[in-house]
């Protein structure tokens, strides 16, 4: 096999077909492989690859961040496992490229946390100027939440008696049809949380949950009110 058919096959049945990666997986892997990996070294014969080729082909790619050296990794060590070349090329990719200097040395910068001052005063201007996201910037922060999961948080998922919210799901976008809601815009399908740690119960302060409950009422209100209203929860 060359490396191209190999990466179809690798990409499509197993990342895909086997391990279910996410869109977000789908995209970040495909524009690697397609605009980096295999306009590189392609063509050549899997069994005969070597690892220079490796370092040649992730040298040309322009961001230590994309570079990805363990998506490489994961794949030949799939492909090693299998028997489909004979030796170990891959081990040790991400020092090796380090060790060349061929980029700057990342450099650690402290976390850019807002105080409490700071979010009150975002959570002020958006009830008084943005009121449509108020609810969802405040989930996010009293309670952590990515955006992802705030819109993707249903009535059903708070619990008012013991003042808790459960993280289920998040909303984005699909590759898997048989997971799609016909009646959802394709990028707002329901999928599965990022980490099986990211499924987790947040406790929730009462003014909070009052927010919730108002929000609720206006949300009874447009349902009765409108004959084609779309009750997700």
């Amino acid at each position: 096999y060359t490396v191209r058919e190999f990466y179809e096959y690798w990409f499509y049945h197993h990342m895909i077909g086997e391990k279910r990666i996410s869109y977000n997986t789908y995209t970040s892997y495909r524009s690697i492989l397609n605009n980096h990996i295999l306009p590189v070294i392609g063509h050549q014969k899997l069994d005969c690859l070597q690892r220079k080729d490796l370092i040649r082909a992730l040298r040309k790619i322009p961001s230590r961040n994309v570079q990805r050296t363990g998506m490489i990794s994961g794949s030949l060590r799939y492909a090693q496992e299998r028997s489909y070349f004979p030796v170990n090329i891959y081990s040790g990719l991400n020092y090796e490229l380090k060790k060349s200097g061929l980029f700057q040395k990342e450099t650690k910068t402290e976390a850019n946390v807002y105080t409490v001052e700071q979010d009150a005063h975002l959570l002020h201007l958006c009830r008084k100027q943005e009121p449509q996201i108020y609810l969802p910037m405040l989930l996010a922060v009293t309670a952590g939440l990515r955006v992802s999961e705030a819109i993707g948080l249903k009535y059903e998922d708070i619990d008012f008696l013991n003042k808790k919210l459960t993280v289920t799901r998040q909303l984005g976008r699909s590759l898997y049809p048989e997971n799609s809601h016909i009646e959802r815009p394709a990028l707002s399908q329901e999928i599965q949380l990022k980490t099986a740690r990211s499924h987790r119960q947040v406790e929730l302060a009462d003014f909070v949950l009052d927010e919730i409950l108002l929000e609720r009422q206006r949300y009874e209100k447009r349902k009765a009110e409108d004959p084609g209203f779309q009750n997700l929860g």
